[in-house]
């Protein structure tokens, strides 16, 4: 958002609602790529839209992590 973007390509998994909400409030075009997927010239075979699924599978993920941070730090 800082360098002005109007596209951003995200990784399957990294687009939390939070993080969704500020991208979309700005107007800024929401894509996902698929882990292990290189992206070069034929850019538009292996980016997708982002659609409401990935932003909740990525905002589970989120909380996920943020649990196992909590019993790690525990032991």
């Amino acid at each position: 958002m800082e360098l002005g973007a109007d596209v951003v390509i995200a990784s399957h998994g990294s687009l939390c609602y939070p993080s969704y909400q500020i991208l979309r409030r700005a107007g800024v075009e929401i894509y996902v790529v698929d882990a292990g997927k290189r992206i070069d010239s034929d850019l538009i075979k292996v980016i997708k839209p982002v659609n409401l699924g990935e932003v909740i599978y990525s905002s589970l993920l989120a909380v996920r992590e943020r649990i196992m941070e909590v019993f790690s730090h525990g032991q």
